[in-house]
């Protein structure tokens, strides 16, 4: 009996301790389903925040590649404007150096010597070509007015010193206006529109010392 006795007390300590060891292993299985049931929330958020993630940077790459469009397609119009600004320069540049290039002068006819005997209808069209200077500090060196050669107030005396001059027309002839040759003794070369032949010089000399 006590063999028996002291056998039951074995195995009853041995079931005491395999309990105990169950009970310890239930507690870390039940800390290791609390973590992975953890770990799977935090995935399961992780998993959230990265598709929110995916998506964000979706619409930015949307809103980046119509920005990029309008961008581009803005650098182009600025580089067409910038081009035909240019161009407008260099138009403007040419023009100043053709300008440059030309003196003080009065356009001359190449029509015939002979001017209309109404002189009250033409008008003094003297086209002058001006030189435009660029360069500062320039200094003048006024001369005085040279002699005339005739005087400013110069008037046609009658028609003796240009021949006589008939308004008579034959009967039925078109009514014309009569056109005679360069007056004699007269100081300047007009053409049939009373405009001079050659320059005439209208202000004082001028010297320029650069």
């Amino acid at each position: 009996m006590r063999n028996e006795a002291t056998n039951a007390a074995i195995l009853l300590d041995e079931a005491t301790i395999v309990g105990e060891q169950l009970k310890n292993q239930m507690v870390d299985i039940g800390k290791d389903r609390d973590n992975f049931k953890r770990l799977y929330t935090e995935s399961e958020e992780d998993k959230r925040r990265l598709s929110d993630l995916v998506e964000r940077n979706a619409n930015y790459a949307k809103r980046t590649r119509e920005e990029f469009k309008k961008t581009d397609k803005e650098l182009k119009r600025l580089k067409a404007v910038e081009v035909a600004h240019e161009d407008l320069k260099e138009k403007h540049r040419q023009a100043l150096a053709d300008l440059q290039n030309l003196p003080l002068s009065l356009a001359q006819s190449t029509e015939p010597q002979d001017y209309d005997e109404n002189f009250s209808s033409h008008e003094e069209t003297l086209s002058v070509r001006t030189r435009i200077h660029e360069k500062k500090s320039l200094e003048f060196d006024f001369e005085g007015l040279p002699k005339p050669g005739f005087g400013t107030d110069w008037q046609l005396k009658g028609n003796r010193s240009y021949g006589p001059i008939s308004n008579a027309r034959p009967p039925g002839a078109a009514q014309s206006q009569r056109r005679v040759a360069n007056p004699v003794n007269f100081p300047l070369k007009l053409d049939r529109k009373g405009k001079p032949m050659s320059a005439v010089q209208l202000g004082p000399k001028r010297g320029v010392r650069i």
